[in-house]
């Protein structure tokens, strides 16, 4: 798999996360959760990838400060066990970027 942030890099293989893809970059290296991607994807589509260049940008700021970083979807149920890394769920990338989540549901039709 391609590293969502640097495109010339290809994911590794980590014996003891073998369902997260892990990356080793310049800048540190961070495993991505199929998860966090999925909602990294779908952001991206609804938003017609506008804050896609954002959203890498703020990764990197987080792994040049962070050095080892897992992307999951949960932090509470991750599937990476990592010792000394900094967990961030798609939320948090979210919130430091100071991009909006639009919840654009319609809500239930049905009353009590």
């Amino acid at each position: 798999m391609k590293c969502i942030l640097f495109n010339d890099i290809e994911s590794k293989q980590d014996d003891t996360n073998p369902f997260s893809y892990y990356f080793e970059t310049d800048l540190g290296n961070y495993y991505l959760e199929p998860l966090f991607l999925t909602k990294f994807n779908n952001y991206n589509s609804v938003h017609n990838n506008q804050s896609r260049e954002i959203i890498i940008e703020c990764l990197k700021k987080q792994l040049k400060k962070d050095s080892v970083l897992v992307l999951c979807d949960d932090i509470e149920e991750a599937i990476t066990k990592k010792d000394k890394a900094r967990f961030l769920e798609f939320r948090d990338i979210i919130d430091l970027c100071q991009l909006p989540i639009n919840d654009n549901s319609r809500g239930s039709d049905y009353g009590d």
